[in-house]
């Protein structure tokens, strides 16, 4: 199903945690670290070209100056746009359009059948890129899945494998090793019809990220390099834990995964002047007495959002997180966290949000909270829509023709107009109690549960034509052989 969502959301935006004076502060914070404290850049091509740019090195240290942070800001374009997999655009990546699509590597899963949590299989991606592909508010496509069932080395190219086969959706993925980057660049380019209508046309984000605090490690940076030279659109995310990696305090957490990003998009724009590159700084906390990840905490709301607007004020795309629950299962904590983070974050106006879907801290994929989430995002954009101040929705001769005493179901402007007017969920309940019992006494999880099971009975796409499957399947051989599976 495509979604029912215009390319350009033009969303009202009532709210924002930060005003431009506070993003400003962030920012020269982040100018601060990179000049006074400096990064770790443990690639040595990362090096030379960081000191071939004027930067100060001792050995593994690298300070960068306020000057190439701005130009790189200068050179970096400010959106993008993705496609689908037969070419179409779907994401205007700038503005204030925000898109939404599940999250990565999960090595659990929760079994559709049995309700039960099951190490994670290529089938789950297959359903996960099945559901996602129906469903009209999930905008992009992600695994929820670490694959257990496959040479373990080779996960990440059995991932993308499932995906390109079973959505046509824009997708984002990852992988181990520029190796590994460089087979799943094959599959894309072959699904493309060659690397020059891929290029012109992206449909995958492959994701790096460094290792906070202030670490750019060997691999990382040379998957980055290698996308960024292959003109891969670029997405290169921190992972700040408050209290842990970061300081506990908000500004400090932004103010470090800020410049942990900006050390990315200077390579990046060393390496490829004019890359489009995603710009993230995903902050959470860490729990004080179980030493876990918080999705669901509010200060990770904040975090994430008050990313975002940094990057916003700096005219750059961005990624951020919502849809995520510490919730072991989808109930009615999970509902609480992913409504919070997907409002806030839609408020804000970030670009690409993920992890829709995750349950359990990100350790595991469930597909009734992604069919959920779908719903809470149909809701929160219904919420933000822009109303429209007309004679038609003033309806004041209507309102005079009824008059005192009258009512207005009949009314040919109610026929006309409900329908665009008044937001109406698939998921959520609005019988009367003895409907409600006669129809089962279901809860939502319950009901999104048949409708995810619905989908994978029903829903098909066109496949892939027999020469493309031949060539990933030779592809995807390749990678085993590789990686001795």
């Amino acid at each position: 199903m495509e979604t029912r969502n215009s390319l350009n959301n033009n969303i009202n935006l009532p709210f924002r945690f930060l005003t431009d004076k506070q993003c400003e502060q962030i920012y020269e914070a982040a100018l601060n670290i990179l000049g006074r404290t400096g990064a770790r850049i443990l690639y040595p091509e990362a090096v030379k070209m960081l000191k071939d740019a004027g930067c100060r090195i001792d050995n593994e240290r690298v300070w960068i100056p306020e000057r190439l942070v701005k130009w790189a800001l200068n050179c970096a374009p400010t959106g993008f746009t993705m496609y689908t997999r037969d070419g179409k655009p779907a994401m205007h990546i700038r503005g204030d359009n925000s898109y939404f699509g599940g999250g990565p590597t999960c090595p659990n899963f929760i079994d559709l059948e049995t309700g039960q949590r099951r190490p994670s299989t290529k089938g789950d991606v297959v359903n996960t890129s099945i559901i996602s592909d129906y469903l009209p508010n999930i905008d992009f496509v992600m695994s929820l899945c670490m694959i257990s069932d496959k040479p373990a080395e080779a996960a990440d190219i059995h991932e993308l494998d499932a995906m390109l086969r079973n959505t046509n959706k824009p997708i984002i993925t990852w992988a181990f090793t520029a190796e590994a980057v460089g087979e799943q660049l094959e599959m894309l380019r072959a699904v493309a019809g060659g690397k020059e209508a891929f290029e012109a046309r992206p449909n995958c984000i492959v994701y790096t990220e460094p290792t906070t605090p202030l670490t750019h490690t060997y691999e990382a940076l040379r998957k980055m390099l290698y996308l960024a030279e292959n003109n891969v659109p670029l997405l290169y995310t921190p992972g700040m834990l408050m209290g842990a990696v970061t300081p506990v305090t908000i500004p400090a957490s932004l103010a470090i995964g800020i410049a942990e990003n900006l050390t990315g998009l200077v390579l990046a724009q060393l390496k490829r002047e004019g890359i489009a590159y995603l710009c993230s700084a995903d902050g959470t906390p860490m729990h004080m007495r179980t030493m876990q990840v918080q999705y669901g905490s509010p200060e990770a709301v904040m975090a994430c959002a008050m990313g975002a607007e940094v990057f916003k004020y700096l005219n750059m795309p961005t990624w951020s997180l919502a849809g995520a629950t510490d919730s072991k299962l989808y109930d009615q904590q999970a509902s609480v966290e992913s409504t919070m983070q997907i409002m806030m974050n839609y408020a804000v106006g970030a670009h690409l949000i993920h992890d829709v879907g995750f349950i359990e801290m990100g350790m595991t994929g469930c597909l009734e909270g992604l069919v959920i989430g779908d719903e809470i995002i149909s809701a929160v954009r219904a919420l933000f829509r822009r109303i429209e101040i007309s004679d038609r929705t003033l309806a004041l001769d209507l309102i005079d023709e009824v008059g005192p005493g009258g009512n207005f179901l009949t009314s040919d402007h109610t026929i006309d107009n409900y329908k665009e007017e008044l937001w109406t969920g698939e998921l959520i309940s609005n019988d009367v109690f003895a409907d409600w019992k006669a129809r089962g006494s279901k809860t939502m999880f319950q009901r999104a549960n048949e409708k995810a099971k619905k989908i994978l009975a029903s829903y098909t796409r066109e496949p892939l034509p027999a020469d493309l499957v031949m060539e990933l399947d030779s592809i995807v051989k390749r990678a085993e052989q590789r990686v001795g599976g």
